[in-house]
């Protein structure tokens, strides 16, 4: 899906739209961090979620083929849908995409 992004303001940023409805009530509800040198099979795999931490080498869902990588889970309060945002280093950039 693409990203959208509304009303930027200086030093806050700007507000994170759900892909399925168009609100921007969205909330964070787990965060996964993938941590890995360049195409290695396994690396740090970190996920935060509710009163939680969890830590493993698996690096499935990871939104970078050969890197490092971010997972945000969100809930929209408006649709009740979920979303993934995505950050996820290839070959010397970072790519931002929302699923």
């Amino acid at each position: 899906m693409q990203l959208d992004l509304k009303n930027y303001q200086q030093d806050f940023g700007s507000e994170l739209i759900c892909p399925h409805c168009e609100n921007h009530r969205l909330h964070h509800t787990c965060v996964e961090v993938f941590e890995r040198g360049e195409d290695a099979e396994t690396g740090t795999h970190v996920v935060v979620s509710a009163d939680k931490v969890v830590h493993d080498a698996n690096m499935k869902d990871n939104p970078s083929a050969r890197r490092h990588g971010l997972l945000i889970r969100l809930g929209c309060e408006n649709c009740g849908k979920e979303s993934v945002l995505t950050i996820a280093h290839h070959k010397g950039g970072t790519l931002l995409d929302i699923e």
